[in-house]
């Protein structure tokens, strides 16, 4: 056995090594020891438990999401459980900068909640389809308008460059706005942020402006057969979603458990509901995902871009509110479902919110899908000549917000 020599400097081709500093290693002629195997085994256990502390770090705060939908409940808030939780879970990621929930978990609440959505489809509600077409028709006439106004905000008043300003308003499409910033190498943090703070905006605001004329949608407690019958349901929707994920459909889990379910249900094939409970916990996970949209956003970031962004969403909602009330004055729907419809927020939470609320999900995801599809087909076509027509030149970056 080689003799074991004093940590220090050693004469290695010519020069002194500096000393060994590492208090496991043994160090011998010419050879150095690795740590004994107690050692490596602490330090692994160490390593995962951090790293099991970290894949659990989101359980706290969505605990106090659902605190939060259990309170705006009680206080008989509309959409009580996503909103709250939604205020919540923006709270907390501000104050700890960072919330992140796992994509299985997000994704399973929106498979279930799109099987959910689609049973409330029934053919009474496909008996109404006539009417949609004009409404379709009058959403894409709106689109232009709610982008122009609130982009006009942002570039004239609020200083902002005109790229900037045109994605911060495009209604929806996060993935797609994100994807068009990157590539022309704007703000990315900052146009995010403004999509953020108008989703936000519309989940508290939207259930209280329009929730005392609608209702929510009724869930009874089901028998074991119906369990077993909705269980089979949610595999089928699964393997539905699986596709819809492979040919990169929006909100692929979502559409595929709604469009699914819409199908079994449209044609009274099968009558499953989700338990009252399981709904529940997908609304706060839904509203949770909402809030942690925050992550990574400093409190002076968000002050910065606040002021531009709420007052740019009061442009654009005032544009869409207008619309739906002339479309559901002139169609004869109801002004809420069309309000929801034509509404400038994401395709998958506002299908979840319609469906909170009551107000025929089935109408809502049909407009928010198509408008989804029209802006991820439209917009890197006309991203530059428009951004070009709304203000000053990109080189002139007055950045006032």
């Amino acid at each position: 056995m080689r003799k074991r020599q004093p940590c220090g400097p050693r004469a290695i081709a010519g020069r002194h090594a500096p000393a060994c500093r590492a208090p496991a290693a043994m160090c011998y002629e010419g050879a150095v020891m690795a740590p004994p195997p107690e050692i490596l085994t602490r330090i692994r256990r160490e390593i995962g438990r951090r790293l099991e502390a970290e894949r659990l770090a989101f359980v706290p705060p969505l605990i106090a999401a659902g605190l939060g939908g259990f309170v705006f409940h009680l206080l008989g808030l509309p959409a009580a459980w996503m909103s709250g939780a939604t205020v919540v879970a923006t709270a907390y990621t501000l104050a700890r900068g960072s919330l992140v929930l796992p994509r299985s978990l997000r994704e399973t609440a929106f498979l279930l909640l799109g099987v959910a959505i689609g049973a409330s489809i029934t053919p009474e509600v496909l008996a109404g389809v006539r009417h949609w077409p004009l409404s379709i028709a009058a959403l894409f006439l709106t689109v232009p308008l709610i982008v122009g106004t609130a982009a006009l905000f942002l570039t004239r008043v609020m200083g902002w460059r005109p790229e900037e300003a045109f994605l911060a308003s495009v209604p929806g499409a996060l993935a797609f706005v994100i994807a068009v910033s990157e590539s022309y190498g704007l703000n990315v943090r900052k146009v995010a942020v403004s999509q953020s703070i108008r989703l936000f905006v519309m989940v508290v605001l939207i259930p209280v402006a329009i929730g005392s004329s609608t209702a929510p949608v009724p869930v009874k407690v089901l028998a074991s057969a119906d369990l077993a019958t909705t269980f089979a349901v949610i595999c089928l929707a699964l393997s539905v979603s699986l596709v819809f994920w492979k040919l990169r459909v929006p909100a692929p889990f979502m559409m595929g458990g709604f469009a699914l379910s819409g199908i079994l249900h449209g044609t009274r094939a099968v009558e499953a509901q989700l338990p009252q409970i399981v709904v529940i916990l997908t609304l706060v996970v839904i509203g949770t995902n909402v809030g942690s949209r925050f992550s990574g956003t400093s409190p002076a970031e968000l002050r910065r871009i606040l002021f531009a962004s709420v007052g740019a969403f009061l442009i654009a909602f005032s544009v869409a509110a207008l619309s739906a009330y002339l479309v559901a004055l002139a169609v004869g729907l109801a002004y809420p479902q069309v309000l929801l419809a034509f509404a400038p927020g994401g395709l998958d939470a506002m299908t979840v919110l319609a469906y909170a609320l009551g107000v025929e999900p089935a109408f809502v995801a049909t407009h928010q899908i198509l408008r989804f599809v029209g802006i991820a087909m439209v917009l890197p076509l006309v991203f530059g000549p428009v951004a070009a027509l709304i203000g000053r030149p990109a080189a002139e970056d007055g950045d006032r917000a």
